[in-house]
């Protein structure tokens, strides 16, 4: 059975492993600081791109050569197109014989997440509102100084707790920023995407490159262009999906089954 090991502060082995029992792997868990890498509340800078950073925190595993993997998650929370808030979760698998890396990633607008920054003329009124569409006690708050002044208070689940928090350190000239706990044990919306993105890497290391046949083939960006059935201008919509494998680079193309673009997705046709 192929072994791996999932480096992880907040939880995540009920979220990655099953996946990978899915298809015949056992992953265990190695608890290590991956706060140190950065965090949700911003008291400690993220340094690098969710890719890097996630790619860092497998490498804390460095030492234990009874896995054939090492894995780590990382989320990135952020506005996507309409304004929405959205969640996009990578998992890496890095293989230590030869420093390859193999991910899987998801992405939801499903996610819970709120944002006030608490200033000295900010009421209690406005700190309640805004707790309303925080889905408490099922999600956790946390609390900061924006000036980083104090270390965070977070796993609050209660509003009274919450307000209990900010009176002690509001202060006239200080910032305190609350804002939902994105840690994934406390961010229950979080998770689905979390075990998406833990399918996906499966998926992908279930699948055995087409050349080289190492595992890891699956899906990259795809191609843009189909003709618009109208004007037959290339459109934004798909015209061809490809699969890559990380190791040898072998790319596969694969026209979709549609041949031309609905006229009303032309930006030629509809300016």
């Amino acid at each position: 059975m192929t072994s791996g090991l999932l480096v992880t502060k907040h939880h995540k082995l009920g979220l990655v492993a099953p996946s990978f029992a899915a298809i015949g792997w056992h992953v265990s868990e190695l608890q290590a600081d991956t706060d140190a890498l950065g965090t949700f509340s911003g008291d400690v800078d993220r340094r690098h791109p969710p890719l890097e950073t996630a790619r860092r925190k497998a490498l804390l595993a460095a030492g234990r050569p009874d896995v054939r993997w090492w894995f780590a998650s990382e989320g990135t929370i952020g506005p996507s197109l309409g304004g929405l808030v959205s969640d996009r979760e990578l998992v890496v698998a890095i293989e230590p014989r030869s420093g390859g890396m193999v991910a899987g990633a998801a992405l939801s607008l499903a996610i819970v997440s709120i944002r006030l920054e608490v200033r000295w003329s900010t009421s209690e009124e406005e700190v309640v509102r805004a707790c309303a569409g925080a889905d408490l006690p099922r999600h956790h708050l946390v609390v900061s100084a924006s000036d980083r002044s104090a270390a965070p208070v977070g796993a609050l689940c209660d509003i009274d707790d919450v307000l209990d928090v900010i009176r002690q350190r509001r202060r006239r000239r200080r910032t305190l920023v609350l804002q939902t706990d994105l840690r994934s044990h406390l961010c229950p919306s979080r998770q689905p995407t979390i075990r998406a993105a833990a399918a996906d890497l499966a998926a992908r290391l279930a699948t055995p490159c087409p050349a080289c046949t190492r595992s890891g083939f699956g899906s990259i960006a795809p191609e843009c262009g189909l003709p618009c059935a109208g004007c037959g201008q290339p459109t934004n919509e798909v015209s061809v999906r490809r699969r890559r494998c990380p190791w040898c680079m072998r790319v596969e193309r694969k026209p979709v089954d549609q041949v031309t673009a609905d006229a009303a997705r032309c930006r030629w046709c509809n300016p």
